[in-house]
Protein backbone atom coordinates (compact mmCIF):
# COMPACT_ATOMS: atom_id res chain seq x y z
CA UNK A 1 0.00 0.00 0.00
CA UNK A 2 1.24 3.48 -0.83
CA UNK A 3 2.30 5.52 2.16
CA UNK A 4 -0.21 8.28 2.93
CA UNK A 5 -1.03 10.55 5.86
CA UNK A 6 -3.50 9.62 8.56
CA UNK A 7 -5.76 12.38 7.26
CA UNK A 8 -5.79 10.70 3.83
CA UNK A 9 -6.61 7.35 5.43
CA UNK A 10 -9.42 8.89 7.47
CA UNK A 11 -10.93 10.50 4.39
CA UNK A 12 -10.71 7.20 2.49
CA UNK A 13 -12.74 5.55 5.25
CA UNK A 14 -15.26 8.37 5.49
CA UNK A 15 -18.83 7.73 4.37
CA UNK A 16 -18.91 11.17 2.68
CA UNK A 17 -15.88 11.88 0.52
CA UNK A 18 -15.06 15.01 -1.45
CA UNK A 19 -12.96 13.61 -4.25
CA UNK A 20 -10.14 15.40 -6.00
CA UNK A 21 -7.92 14.44 -8.94
CA UNK A 22 -5.18 15.64 -11.24
CA UNK A 23 -4.60 14.87 -14.89
CA UNK A 24 -1.24 16.14 -16.13
CA UNK A 25 -0.18 15.74 -19.77
CA UNK A 26 2.90 17.01 -21.58
CA UNK A 27 1.75 17.40 -25.17
CA UNK A 28 4.74 19.57 -26.07
CA UNK A 29 7.26 17.26 -24.32
CA UNK A 30 9.38 20.21 -23.26
CA UNK A 31 12.11 19.45 -20.76
CA UNK A 32 15.54 20.43 -19.49
CA UNK A 33 17.68 20.71 -22.61
CA UNK A 34 20.79 19.73 -20.63
CA UNK A 35 19.43 16.22 -20.02
CA UNK A 36 18.48 13.88 -22.84
CA UNK A 37 16.44 10.71 -22.72
CA UNK A 38 17.49 7.21 -23.53
CA UNK A 39 15.90 5.98 -26.75
CA UNK A 40 15.89 2.22 -27.28
CA UNK A 41 17.88 1.38 -30.39
CA UNK A 42 19.44 4.86 -30.65
CA UNK A 43 21.08 5.92 -27.41
CA UNK A 44 24.38 4.56 -26.15
CA UNK A 45 24.22 2.18 -23.19
CA UNK A 46 26.25 3.75 -20.40
CA UNK A 47 25.91 7.19 -22.02
CA UNK A 48 24.28 10.30 -20.58
CA UNK A 49 20.75 9.50 -21.78
CA UNK A 50 18.46 8.10 -19.08
CA UNK A 51 15.01 6.56 -18.80
CA UNK A 52 14.20 6.81 -15.12
CA UNK A 53 15.58 6.50 -11.65
CA UNK A 54 14.86 6.34 -7.96
CA UNK A 55 15.14 9.35 -5.67
CA UNK A 56 18.82 9.78 -6.61
CA UNK A 57 18.12 9.91 -10.36
CA UNK A 58 15.83 12.30 -12.19
CA UNK A 59 12.90 10.37 -13.60
CA UNK A 60 11.98 10.91 -17.23
CA UNK A 61 8.43 12.04 -16.60
CA UNK A 62 9.49 14.46 -13.87
CA UNK A 63 11.61 16.40 -16.35
CA UNK A 64 8.72 17.31 -18.63
CA UNK A 65 6.76 20.51 -18.45
CA UNK A 66 3.22 19.26 -17.76
CA UNK A 67 -0.02 21.12 -18.24
CA UNK A 68 -2.94 20.52 -15.91
CA UNK A 69 -6.11 19.27 -17.61
CA UNK A 70 -7.87 18.27 -14.39
CA UNK A 71 -10.79 20.64 -15.01
CA UNK A 72 -11.53 18.86 -18.30
CA UNK A 73 -11.69 15.37 -16.80
CA UNK A 74 -14.99 13.56 -17.37
CA UNK A 75 -13.66 10.16 -16.35
CA UNK A 76 -10.44 8.39 -15.44
CA UNK A 77 -10.09 4.63 -15.58
CA UNK A 78 -6.87 2.82 -14.77
CA UNK A 79 -6.03 -0.86 -14.51
CA UNK A 80 -3.05 -2.55 -12.94
CA UNK A 81 -2.86 -6.33 -13.17
CA UNK A 82 -0.46 -9.22 -12.71
CA UNK A 83 -0.15 -12.18 -15.06
CA UNK A 84 -2.28 -15.08 -13.85
CA UNK A 85 -1.75 -17.43 -12.21
CA UNK A 86 1.85 -16.83 -11.06
CA UNK A 87 1.93 -13.04 -11.45
CA UNK A 88 5.52 -12.85 -12.72
CA UNK A 89 4.94 -9.47 -14.37
CA UNK A 90 2.45 -6.67 -13.80
CA UNK A 91 1.44 -4.00 -16.30
CA UNK A 92 -0.82 -0.96 -16.20
CA UNK A 93 -2.91 1.06 -18.61
CA UNK A 94 -5.40 3.91 -18.37
CA UNK A 95 -8.18 5.63 -20.32
CA UNK A 96 -8.95 9.33 -19.86
CA UNK A 97 -12.03 11.07 -21.23
CA UNK A 98 -11.63 14.85 -21.47
CA UNK A 99 -14.03 17.63 -22.36
CA UNK A 100 -13.38 18.70 -25.96
CA UNK A 101 -16.14 21.30 -26.32
CA UNK A 102 -13.67 23.80 -27.80
CA UNK A 103 -11.98 21.20 -30.04
CA UNK A 104 -8.64 21.74 -28.30
CA UNK A 105 -7.78 18.04 -28.75
CA UNK A 106 -9.04 17.81 -32.35
CA UNK A 107 -5.95 17.23 -34.46
CA UNK A 108 -7.23 19.14 -37.49
CA UNK A 109 -8.09 22.26 -35.45
CA UNK A 110 -5.38 24.71 -36.56
CA UNK A 111 -6.51 27.30 -34.01
CA UNK A 112 -5.94 24.94 -31.07
CA UNK A 113 -2.94 25.85 -28.87
CA UNK A 114 -2.05 22.15 -29.09
CA UNK A 115 -2.09 22.04 -32.89
CA UNK A 116 0.87 19.96 -34.04
CA UNK A 117 1.53 18.56 -30.56
CA UNK A 118 -1.16 15.91 -30.23
CA UNK A 119 0.74 12.77 -31.12
CA UNK A 120 1.66 9.33 -29.85
CA UNK A 121 3.68 8.85 -26.64
CA UNK A 122 2.79 12.03 -24.75
CA UNK A 123 3.75 11.69 -21.03
CA UNK A 124 0.78 11.39 -18.62
CA UNK A 125 0.47 11.45 -14.82
CA UNK A 126 -2.79 10.71 -12.99
CA UNK A 127 -3.60 11.39 -9.33
CA UNK A 128 -6.58 10.64 -7.10
CA UNK A 129 -7.31 11.99 -3.64
CA UNK A 130 -9.55 14.26 -1.63
CA UNK A 131 -10.14 17.97 -1.19
CA UNK A 132 -7.94 19.65 1.41
CA UNK A 133 -5.40 16.84 1.41
CA UNK A 134 -2.76 15.43 -0.94
CA UNK A 135 -3.56 13.52 -4.11
CA UNK A 136 -1.50 10.39 -4.73
CA UNK A 137 -0.24 9.22 -8.09
CA UNK A 138 -2.04 6.15 -9.39
CA UNK A 139 -0.58 6.02 -12.91
CA UNK A 140 2.40 7.31 -14.87
CA UNK A 141 2.95 6.52 -18.51
CA UNK A 142 2.32 7.79 -22.01
CA UNK A 143 -0.50 8.09 -24.49
CA UNK A 144 -0.74 5.30 -27.04
CA UNK A 145 -1.87 6.34 -30.48
CA UNK A 146 -4.09 9.35 -31.13
CA UNK A 147 -7.18 10.41 -29.16
CA UNK A 148 -10.60 9.12 -30.14
CA UNK A 149 -12.76 12.17 -30.79
CA UNK A 150 -16.51 11.94 -30.15
CA UNK A 151 -17.99 14.83 -32.12
CA UNK A 152 -21.51 14.26 -30.82
CA UNK A 153 -20.58 14.37 -27.14
CA UNK A 154 -17.56 16.64 -27.68
CA UNK A 155 -15.13 14.43 -25.83
CA UNK A 156 -11.61 13.13 -26.43
CA UNK A 157 -10.58 9.73 -25.13
CA UNK A 158 -6.87 9.01 -24.59
CA UNK A 159 -5.61 5.47 -24.10
CA UNK A 160 -2.40 5.32 -22.07
CA UNK A 161 0.17 2.66 -21.22
CA UNK A 162 2.72 2.66 -18.44
CA UNK A 163 6.39 2.96 -19.36
CA UNK A 164 6.94 -0.68 -18.46
CA UNK A 165 4.71 -1.75 -21.36
CA UNK A 166 7.16 0.02 -23.68
CA UNK A 167 10.00 -2.02 -22.20
CA UNK A 168 7.84 -5.17 -22.22
CA UNK A 169 7.30 -5.06 -26.00
CA UNK A 170 10.86 -4.03 -26.90
CA UNK A 171 12.95 -6.62 -28.77
CA UNK A 172 16.52 -7.42 -27.74
CA UNK A 173 18.90 -5.92 -30.29
CA UNK A 174 21.70 -8.26 -29.19
CA UNK A 175 21.63 -11.74 -27.69
CA UNK A 176 22.01 -12.08 -23.92
CA UNK A 177 24.05 -14.96 -22.51
CA UNK A 178 24.73 -15.25 -18.77
CA UNK A 179 26.21 -17.88 -16.47
CA UNK A 180 25.63 -18.43 -12.74
CA UNK A 181 23.42 -15.39 -12.22
CA UNK A 182 20.90 -14.79 -9.44
CA UNK A 183 17.47 -13.91 -10.73
CA UNK A 184 17.85 -10.25 -9.76
CA UNK A 185 21.25 -10.08 -11.51
CA UNK A 186 19.76 -11.64 -14.64
CA UNK A 187 16.86 -9.18 -14.58
CA UNK A 188 19.28 -6.28 -14.22
CA UNK A 189 21.25 -7.54 -17.21
CA UNK A 190 18.08 -7.61 -19.32
CA UNK A 191 17.12 -4.10 -18.17
CA UNK A 192 20.65 -2.86 -18.87
CA UNK A 193 20.42 -4.25 -22.39
CA UNK A 194 17.55 -1.84 -23.09
CA UNK A 195 19.21 1.15 -21.50
CA UNK A 196 18.47 1.18 -17.78
CA UNK A 197 21.33 1.61 -15.34
CA UNK A 198 21.65 -0.35 -12.10
CA UNK A 199 20.65 2.74 -10.14
CA UNK A 200 17.38 3.04 -12.03
CA UNK A 201 15.47 0.13 -10.51
CA UNK A 202 14.89 -1.46 -7.11
CA UNK A 203 15.41 -5.21 -7.15
CA UNK A 204 15.07 -7.68 -4.27
CA UNK A 205 17.92 -10.14 -3.89
CA UNK A 206 16.92 -13.25 -5.81
CA UNK A 207 16.74 -16.65 -4.19
CA UNK A 208 17.53 -18.70 -7.33
CA UNK A 209 20.83 -18.97 -9.20
CA UNK A 210 20.49 -19.76 -12.91
CA UNK A 211 23.56 -21.69 -14.18
CA UNK A 212 22.98 -20.67 -17.78
CA UNK A 213 20.64 -18.15 -19.36
CA UNK A 214 20.36 -17.34 -23.04
CA UNK A 215 18.03 -15.16 -25.07
CA UNK A 216 18.72 -14.65 -28.79
CA UNK A 217 18.53 -11.33 -30.57
CA UNK A 218 14.91 -10.46 -31.31
CA UNK A 219 13.50 -11.93 -28.09
CA UNK A 220 10.79 -9.79 -26.54
CA UNK A 221 12.11 -8.24 -23.33
CA UNK A 222 8.86 -9.01 -21.52
CA UNK A 223 9.25 -12.71 -22.33
CA UNK A 224 12.70 -12.77 -20.75
CA UNK A 225 11.64 -10.86 -17.64
CA UNK A 226 8.57 -13.06 -17.13
CA UNK A 227 10.53 -16.30 -17.32
CA UNK A 228 13.28 -15.14 -14.98
CA UNK A 229 10.82 -13.86 -12.37
CA UNK A 230 8.59 -16.93 -12.71
CA UNK A 231 11.59 -19.22 -12.10
CA UNK A 232 11.55 -18.20 -8.46
CA UNK A 233 7.87 -17.22 -8.02
CA UNK A 234 8.84 -13.57 -8.00
CA UNK A 235 7.34 -10.58 -9.76
CA UNK A 236 8.53 -7.54 -11.71
CA UNK A 237 6.56 -4.38 -12.38
CA UNK A 238 6.60 -0.58 -12.50
CA UNK A 239 4.82 0.90 -9.52
CA UNK A 240 2.42 3.86 -9.40
CA UNK A 241 5.33 6.28 -9.07
CA UNK A 242 7.22 4.87 -12.02
CA UNK A 243 9.84 2.80 -10.21
CA UNK A 244 10.73 -0.59 -11.73
CA UNK A 245 10.74 -3.18 -8.94
CA UNK A 246 11.51 -6.86 -8.67
CA UNK A 247 10.05 -8.70 -5.68
CA UNK A 248 11.46 -12.11 -4.83
CA UNK A 249 9.45 -15.19 -3.84
CA UNK A 250 9.23 -14.22 -0.17
CA UNK A 251 8.18 -10.60 -0.66
CA UNK A 252 4.41 -11.04 -0.68
CA UNK A 253 4.70 -13.46 2.22
CA UNK A 254 5.99 -10.59 4.34
CA UNK A 255 2.93 -8.44 3.70
CA UNK A 256 0.37 -7.82 6.42
CA UNK A 257 -3.29 -6.92 6.18
CA UNK A 258 -3.75 -3.30 5.09
CA UNK A 259 -7.49 -2.81 4.52
CA UNK A 260 -10.76 -4.47 5.39
CA UNK A 261 -13.95 -4.65 3.37
CA UNK A 262 -17.45 -5.57 4.43
CA UNK A 263 -20.98 -4.95 3.14
CA UNK A 264 -20.74 -1.28 4.17
CA UNK A 265 -17.97 -0.48 1.67
CA UNK A 266 -18.47 -3.24 -0.92
CA UNK A 267 -20.70 -2.33 -3.85
CA UNK A 268 -20.81 -5.73 -5.54
CA UNK A 269 -19.27 -9.20 -5.40
CA UNK A 270 -19.42 -11.72 -8.21
CA UNK A 271 -20.34 -15.32 -7.62
CA UNK A 272 -17.42 -17.78 -7.65
CA UNK A 273 -16.45 -18.73 -11.21
CA UNK A 274 -15.45 -22.32 -12.02
CA UNK A 275 -13.44 -21.14 -15.06
CA UNK A 276 -10.90 -19.62 -12.68
CA UNK A 277 -10.23 -22.90 -10.94
CA UNK A 278 -6.87 -24.59 -11.60
CA UNK A 279 -6.56 -28.05 -10.11
CA UNK A 280 -3.97 -29.72 -12.34
CA UNK A 281 -0.58 -28.11 -13.00
CA UNK A 282 2.20 -29.44 -15.22
CA UNK A 283 5.67 -27.88 -15.05
CA UNK A 284 8.30 -28.48 -17.76
CA UNK A 285 11.93 -27.35 -17.75
CA UNK A 286 15.03 -28.30 -19.73
CA UNK A 287 17.83 -26.93 -17.56
CA UNK A 288 21.21 -26.14 -19.07
CA UNK A 289 24.69 -25.67 -17.63
CA UNK A 290 28.04 -24.86 -19.21
CA UNK A 291 30.28 -27.91 -19.60
CA UNK A 292 34.05 -28.30 -20.03
CA UNK A 293 35.80 -27.71 -23.36
CA UNK A 294 34.79 -30.41 -25.84
CA UNK A 295 34.18 -31.01 -29.54
CA UNK A 296 31.01 -29.20 -30.61
CA UNK A 297 31.27 -29.47 -34.39
CA UNK A 298 32.99 -31.79 -36.88
CA UNK A 299 32.70 -31.45 -40.64
CA UNK A 300 31.74 -34.36 -42.88
CA UNK A 301 33.88 -34.15 -45.99
CA UNK A 302 35.06 -30.95 -47.66
CA UNK A 303 33.48 -27.76 -46.38
CA UNK A 304 30.94 -25.95 -48.52
CA UNK A 305 31.33 -22.18 -48.29
CA UNK A 306 28.67 -19.47 -48.36
CA UNK A 307 28.94 -19.17 -52.15
CA UNK A 308 27.99 -22.88 -52.45
CA UNK A 309 31.47 -23.88 -53.62
CA UNK A 310 34.03 -25.92 -51.69
CA UNK A 311 37.25 -24.55 -53.17
CA UNK A 312 39.41 -21.55 -52.19
CA UNK A 313 41.33 -20.20 -55.22
CA UNK A 314 44.90 -18.87 -54.79
CA UNK A 315 45.21 -15.59 -52.90
CA UNK A 316 41.51 -15.70 -51.98
CA UNK A 317 39.26 -15.91 -48.95
CA UNK A 318 35.99 -17.75 -48.38
CA UNK A 319 33.55 -17.72 -45.45
CA UNK A 320 31.58 -20.53 -43.90
CA UNK A 321 28.83 -20.56 -41.26
CA UNK A 322 28.82 -23.41 -38.76
CA UNK A 323 25.74 -24.28 -36.66
CA UNK A 324 26.17 -25.87 -33.26
CA UNK A 325 23.53 -28.49 -32.51
CA UNK A 326 22.96 -31.62 -30.48
CA UNK A 327 20.06 -33.96 -29.76
CA UNK A 328 18.20 -31.11 -28.01
CA UNK A 329 18.43 -28.76 -31.00
CA UNK A 330 20.43 -25.53 -31.20
CA UNK A 331 23.41 -25.66 -28.82
CA UNK A 332 24.47 -22.40 -27.12
CA UNK A 333 28.24 -22.05 -26.77
CA UNK A 334 29.90 -19.61 -24.38
CA UNK A 335 33.44 -19.78 -25.81
CA UNK A 336 35.42 -21.45 -28.60
CA UNK A 337 39.06 -21.35 -29.66
CA UNK A 338 39.96 -20.32 -33.20
CA UNK A 339 40.69 -23.48 -35.24
CA UNK A 340 44.36 -23.82 -36.22
CA UNK A 341 45.81 -25.78 -39.14
CA UNK A 342 46.78 -29.35 -38.27
CA UNK A 343 45.48 -29.31 -34.67
CA UNK A 344 43.71 -32.55 -33.74
CA UNK A 345 42.99 -32.41 -29.99
CA UNK A 346 41.27 -28.99 -30.01
CA UNK A 347 39.78 -26.62 -32.58
CA UNK A 348 41.63 -27.38 -35.80
CA UNK A 349 41.35 -28.01 -39.53
CA UNK A 350 43.17 -29.59 -42.46
CA UNK A 351 43.40 -28.24 -46.00
CA UNK A 352 44.47 -30.04 -49.14
CA UNK A 353 44.80 -29.61 -52.88
CA UNK A 354 42.19 -32.36 -53.35
CA UNK A 355 38.68 -32.44 -51.86
CA UNK A 356 39.12 -36.01 -50.59
CA UNK A 357 42.45 -35.20 -48.90
CA UNK A 358 44.48 -37.34 -51.30
CA UNK A 359 46.56 -34.44 -52.65
CA UNK A 360 49.19 -32.25 -51.05
CA UNK A 361 48.62 -30.60 -47.67
CA UNK A 362 47.88 -26.87 -47.79
CA UNK A 363 48.07 -26.38 -44.02
CA UNK A 364 51.09 -24.10 -44.35
CA UNK A 365 49.22 -21.80 -46.75
CA UNK A 366 45.69 -21.66 -45.31
CA UNK A 367 44.58 -19.97 -42.09
CA UNK A 368 41.44 -18.62 -40.46
CA UNK A 369 41.68 -14.86 -40.61
CA UNK A 370 38.35 -13.91 -39.06
CA UNK A 371 36.00 -15.44 -36.50
CA UNK A 372 32.55 -14.27 -35.40
CA UNK A 373 31.11 -16.41 -32.62
CA UNK A 374 27.35 -16.22 -32.22
CA UNK A 375 25.56 -18.06 -29.45
CA UNK A 376 24.58 -21.13 -31.49
CA UNK A 377 26.74 -20.65 -34.57
CA UNK A 378 29.99 -19.17 -35.82
CA UNK A 379 31.35 -17.62 -39.01
CA UNK A 380 34.88 -18.48 -40.10
CA UNK A 381 36.82 -16.79 -42.91
CA UNK A 382 39.48 -19.04 -44.48
CA UNK A 383 42.30 -17.38 -46.45
CA UNK A 384 44.48 -19.21 -49.00
CA UNK A 385 47.82 -17.39 -49.22
CA UNK A 386 49.21 -19.65 -51.94
CA UNK A 387 49.91 -17.88 -55.21
CA UNK A 388 49.44 -21.02 -57.31
CA UNK A 389 47.34 -23.74 -55.65
CA UNK A 390 43.66 -23.87 -54.80
CA UNK A 391 42.68 -25.38 -51.46
CA UNK A 392 39.90 -27.48 -49.98
CA UNK A 393 39.08 -27.63 -46.26
CA UNK A 394 38.91 -31.38 -45.74
CA UNK A 395 38.40 -31.33 -41.97
CA UNK A 396 37.08 -28.77 -39.49
CA UNK A 397 36.75 -29.56 -35.80
CA UNK A 398 35.43 -26.91 -33.45
CA UNK A 399 35.86 -27.24 -29.70
CA UNK A 400 34.18 -25.02 -27.15
CA UNK A 401 32.28 -24.80 -23.88
CA UNK A 402 28.67 -25.70 -24.64
CA UNK A 403 25.64 -25.14 -22.42
CA UNK A 404 24.03 -28.55 -22.64
CA UNK A 405 20.72 -29.71 -21.26
CA UNK A 406 21.37 -31.27 -17.86
CA UNK A 407 17.90 -32.41 -16.90
CA UNK A 408 14.44 -32.72 -18.40
CA UNK A 409 12.22 -31.75 -15.49
CA UNK A 410 8.57 -32.71 -15.47
CA UNK A 411 6.27 -32.30 -12.49
CA UNK A 412 2.52 -32.68 -12.28
CA UNK A 413 0.54 -31.71 -9.19
CA UNK A 414 -3.20 -32.31 -8.93
CA UNK A 415 -5.90 -31.70 -6.39
CA UNK A 416 -8.11 -34.77 -6.73
CA UNK A 417 -10.85 -33.38 -4.50
CA UNK A 418 -11.09 -30.30 -6.69
CA UNK A 419 -11.02 -32.39 -9.87
CA UNK A 420 -13.91 -34.48 -8.62
CA UNK A 421 -15.86 -31.35 -7.77
CA UNK A 422 -15.16 -29.20 -10.85
CA UNK A 423 -13.62 -31.60 -13.41
CA UNK A 424 -9.99 -31.22 -14.41
CA UNK A 425 -8.99 -27.59 -14.99
CA UNK A 426 -5.36 -27.76 -16.21
CA UNK A 427 -2.56 -25.24 -16.45
CA UNK A 428 0.87 -25.72 -18.03
CA UNK A 429 4.13 -23.94 -17.09
CA UNK A 430 7.06 -24.21 -19.51
CA UNK A 431 10.16 -22.42 -18.24
CA UNK A 432 13.72 -23.63 -18.75
CA UNK A 433 15.04 -21.53 -15.87
CA UNK A 434 13.20 -23.55 -13.23
CA UNK A 435 16.28 -25.30 -11.91
CA UNK A 436 15.16 -28.48 -10.15
CA UNK A 437 12.23 -30.69 -9.22
CA UNK A 438 11.80 -28.94 -5.88
CA UNK A 439 11.41 -25.54 -7.54
CA UNK A 440 9.03 -26.98 -10.15
CA UNK A 441 7.00 -28.62 -7.41
CA UNK A 442 6.88 -25.35 -5.43
CA UNK A 443 5.47 -23.48 -8.41
CA UNK A 444 2.85 -26.16 -9.09
CA UNK A 445 1.89 -26.39 -5.42
CA UNK A 446 1.57 -22.60 -5.14
CA UNK A 447 -0.77 -22.42 -8.13
CA UNK A 448 -2.87 -25.33 -6.81
CA UNK A 449 -3.00 -23.75 -3.36
CA UNK A 450 -4.11 -20.42 -4.82
CA UNK A 451 -6.61 -21.66 -7.38
CA UNK A 452 -7.99 -25.17 -6.74
CA UNK A 453 -11.13 -24.09 -4.88
CA UNK A 454 -13.98 -22.19 -6.47
CA UNK A 455 -13.79 -19.41 -3.87
CA UNK A 456 -10.00 -18.98 -4.09
CA UNK A 457 -10.53 -16.01 -6.39
CA UNK A 458 -13.21 -13.36 -6.12
CA UNK A 459 -14.06 -10.15 -7.92
CA UNK A 460 -15.34 -7.39 -5.67
CA UNK A 461 -16.33 -3.82 -6.47
CA UNK A 462 -15.59 -1.45 -3.61
CA UNK A 463 -15.53 2.19 -2.64
CA UNK A 464 -12.18 3.20 -4.07
CA UNK A 465 -9.05 3.05 -1.95
CA UNK A 466 -6.51 5.09 -3.98
CA UNK A 467 -3.49 3.88 -1.99
CA UNK A 468 -4.20 0.16 -2.60
CA UNK A 469 -1.55 -1.72 -4.60
CA UNK A 470 -1.07 -5.10 -6.28
CA UNK A 471 0.15 -7.58 -3.66
CA UNK A 472 -1.63 -5.92 -0.73
CA UNK A 473 -3.51 -8.15 1.68
CA UNK A 474 -7.13 -7.22 2.28
CA UNK A 475 -9.79 -8.82 4.42
CA UNK A 476 -13.38 -9.41 3.42
CA UNK A 477 -15.89 -10.29 6.08
CA UNK A 478 -19.64 -10.67 6.23
CA UNK A 479 -22.10 -12.89 8.06
CA UNK A 480 -20.87 -15.95 6.16
CA UNK A 481 -17.13 -15.49 5.75
CA UNK A 482 -14.05 -13.81 7.15
CA UNK A 483 -11.09 -14.31 4.78
CA UNK A 484 -7.88 -12.58 3.74
CA UNK A 485 -6.86 -12.22 0.09
CA UNK A 486 -4.03 -10.85 -2.02
CA UNK A 487 -4.96 -8.14 -4.53
CA UNK A 488 -3.94 -9.31 -8.02
CA UNK A 489 -5.81 -6.79 -10.18
CA UNK A 490 -7.06 -3.23 -9.62
CA UNK A 491 -9.44 -1.43 -11.95
CA UNK A 492 -10.18 2.08 -10.70
CA UNK A 493 -12.90 4.29 -12.18
CA UNK A 494 -13.37 7.96 -11.31
CA UNK A 495 -16.38 9.68 -12.87
CA UNK A 496 -19.57 11.54 -12.00
CA UNK A 497 -20.70 8.56 -9.92
CA UNK A 498 -17.66 8.80 -7.64
CA UNK A 499 -14.57 6.66 -7.29
CA UNK A 500 -14.83 2.89 -7.20
CA UNK A 501 -12.49 -0.01 -7.76
CA UNK A 502 -13.08 -3.51 -9.04
CA UNK A 503 -10.57 -5.83 -7.41
CA UNK A 504 -9.60 -9.36 -8.34
CA UNK A 505 -8.40 -10.96 -5.12
CA UNK A 506 -6.78 -14.33 -4.53
CA UNK A 507 -6.85 -16.37 -1.36
CA UNK A 508 -3.37 -17.47 -0.37
CA UNK A 509 -1.83 -19.38 2.49
CA UNK A 510 1.29 -17.51 3.51
CA UNK A 511 4.29 -19.83 3.87
CA UNK A 512 7.80 -18.62 4.66
CA UNK A 513 9.84 -20.86 2.36
CA UNK A 514 13.43 -21.67 3.17
CA UNK A 515 15.92 -19.77 1.02
CA UNK A 516 19.51 -20.99 0.76
CA UNK A 517 21.90 -18.32 2.01
CA UNK A 518 19.09 -16.30 3.59
CA UNK A 519 17.06 -18.49 5.94
CA UNK A 520 18.52 -20.00 9.11
CA UNK A 521 18.91 -23.75 9.45
CA UNK A 522 16.57 -24.81 12.25
CA UNK A 523 14.51 -21.63 11.90
CA UNK A 524 10.80 -21.28 11.20
CA UNK A 525 11.13 -21.22 7.40
CA UNK A 526 9.98 -24.35 5.59
CA UNK A 527 11.71 -26.19 2.80
CA UNK A 528 9.65 -25.42 -0.31
CA UNK A 529 7.21 -28.23 -1.16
Amino acid sequence: MQTVTQDFTDKTRSSLRHLDWNCLISFRKQFDENITFFTIGESLIGGTDIIKGDSSVIQEWEKYDYEDYSSRVLSIEYTRESDPPVGAISLAYADIVLDNSDDIFTISNTSSPLYGYIANSRPVRLYVGYEDTENIQVFVGMTEGLPVIDEKNKTARFHCIDFFRKIDTTLLTESVMLTNQRTDEAIQSILTSVGLLTSQSILDTGSVIIPFLYYPKGTRVGTALREIAEAELGGIYMDENGIIRFENRTNWNQNSEVWSFNPSNVLDMTSPDVTRVINSVEVFSNTRAVEANQKIFSSNGALTFSDNTNIIPPNSSKEVFVNFQDADGDLPVTSSATPLAGILSDSGFDSNTQSDGSGSSMNANVSITSVDLFATSAKYVFTNNSATNSAYITRLDVWGTPAKVQDNIYVIVQDQTSIEAYEEQPHKVENNYIQDYSAANSIAQRIISDRSEIDDQRTITVKGVPQLQIGDIIRYSDSKSNETYFVTRINGILNRDGFRQTLVVTKRTIVDYFTVGISSIGGVAQIAP
